[in-house]
């Protein structure tokens, strides 16, 4: 697939499709050409490997690398320069200036539509997945869909899909609500259409963030509801999960006008809110019931503080 491995990160890549010509000793090309299913499938996996969620050929995995790259010949480029004498370091810096923003990001989707349409990967994908991996909550639930067929999966580490074609006896069919991660957990998932073709293999690997006290600026207040129209009873302080940890709240607490302590087991993921209520059965009625204009659905409410919010001034 390089077209010349001397100087190949150049603009004048884009557009060069060399799925038509003959691999290193016809060996790739053969085994192409046979189709055998098992290959077939082989080859799709290592495509979606590659060239998505961060894998090895997408642009944010290689602009880190050829950044750090610069960095290392920085000094080198001088001597470079004087060595040859028709260009200077900052006409070398400006190669990868240009290649950030025109190669990487237009690169990989062109040379993974060569590869689909010279029938080296399926015509359709793998599942969809609310979150592809990475660092989740205990009672996480991650979301597969696709419209080409149906899923299936496993959790043990093994493939849905038997070397043959088969349906592997350790595989489920998908299901909303399947899946509820309380400890690490490799999901391997396919698609299997009607006609019985498999989709590239969909590996993520979820990690359960560890719990961690809060420090500065991790939680942050970002709505203080006091004196409402109505009554008192619907004033509230909502917290916002700032930073990226599973943060444990027990014992914390808020002072001063009101009082209230998080009960042990306490927690907020990142980016979650949660709100501490002057009185929980109103703020229910007025913002939890689908019948009230002022519904806002899911929201965390930790419980009720003791003493009051001043109108005056005072906050705590």
């Amino acid at each position: 697939m390089v077209a010349d491995a001397d100087g190949f990160l150049r603009t004048s890549a884009l557009g060069l499709n060399r799925t038509v010509r003959d691999r290193p000793g016809g060996l790739f090309d053969g085994l192409a050409a046979e189709s055998h299913p098992d290959f077939k499938t082989l080859l799709a996996d290592r495509i979606y490997q590659h060239f998505f969620n961060m894998g090895a050929l997408t642009p944010a995995a290689n602009d880190a690398p050829l950044a750090a790259r610069m960095q290392e010949i920085h000094d080198s480029l001088l001597a470079e320069c004087a060595r040859w004498g028709y260009r200077s370091p900052a006409s070398w810096e400006s190669s990868p200036a240009s290649i950030r923003p025109s190669l990487f990001p237009t690169r990989t989707s062109q040379l993974f539509g060569y590869h689909r349409n010279a029938g080296l990967y399926p015509t359709f994908d793998p599942p969809t997945f609310n979150q592809y991996g990475g660092l989740v909550t205990s009672g996480f639930q991650p979301t597969l869909t696709s419209a080409s067929g149906t899923i299936y999966y496993t959790l043990e580490g093994s493939d849905p899909r038997l070397p043959g074609g088969g349906i592997s006896p350790a595989a489920r069919v998908w299901a909303a609500g399947a899946v509820t991660i309380t400890n690490d957990l490799m999901l391997n998932a396919r698609v299997r259409t009607a006609a019985g073709q498999r989709s590239a293999l969909a590996h993520p690997s979820y990690l359960l963030a560890t719990r961690r006290a809060p420090t500065a600026r991790d939680l942050l207040v970002t709505k203080i509801n006091y004196n409402p129209a109505g009554s008192g009873d619907y004033e509230f302080v909502e917290l916002w999960k700032a930073s990226t940890n599973l943060l444990d709240l027990s014992g914390i607490t808020l002072s001063n006008a009101v009082r209230f302590i998080f009960p042990n087991g306490s927690a907020i993921a990142p980016g979650a809110f949660v709100s501490v209520v002057e009185n929980s059965a109103a703020f229910a009625a007025r913002y939890q019931s689908s019948a009230s204009p002022h519904f806002f659905p899911n929201l965390n409410v930790a419980g009720a503080w003791v003493g009051g919010l001043d109108n005056a001034g005072l906050v705590g």
